[in-house]
Formats: C-alpha cells, structure tokens, sequence
C-alpha cells in the first residue's frame, strides 16, 4: 500500500516553486495514474514559459519509489 506521495516542481535554477502532497486513496489499484500540474506555483502565480523539473516521491510499504522528469510549459 502506498503511505504518501510527494510531488517536487523546480524552476532551471533548481529552485523548488511547488510542493504537493496527494491523497494516496487517489492511487488505489495497480496500473498507470496520472498527476497533473496547472503551472503554477505554490503561490498561485502562473510559471514562465521554459523548461522545468518534476520529482515525485512515493513512500510504501515495500519501499520508496522516487522518479525525475523534465516539464516544457508552453502557453
């Protein structure tokens, strides 16, 4: 079972913008999820055009799962 999922948005300046903690009821059942980012940041202010980093963090009980993925925001 999973105990908590973190999501890490950071700008090119390895800044951290956003930080989201999701119900891992949402996460119930095998198979593919998807996490969406409205571009903006923890403040609630709209991102720039360009490049930004995602690291999700998924806490279990059979371990820890981190990923790394590239974001392009393009408006």
């Amino acid at each position: 079972t999973i105990d908590s999922i973190q999501v890490y948005i950071f700008d090119q300046r390895q800044q951290k913008i956003m930080e989201k903690t999701i119900d891992s009821f949402a996460f119930i059942g095998g198979g593919y999820h998807t996490i969406t980012w409205d571009g903006q940041t923890s403040n609630n202010n709209l991102v720039k055009n360009g490049l930004y980093y995602g690291y999700i963090l998924v806490n279990s009980n059979s371990g820890i799962y981190e990923e790394k993925i590239k974001i392009m925001d393009l408006k």
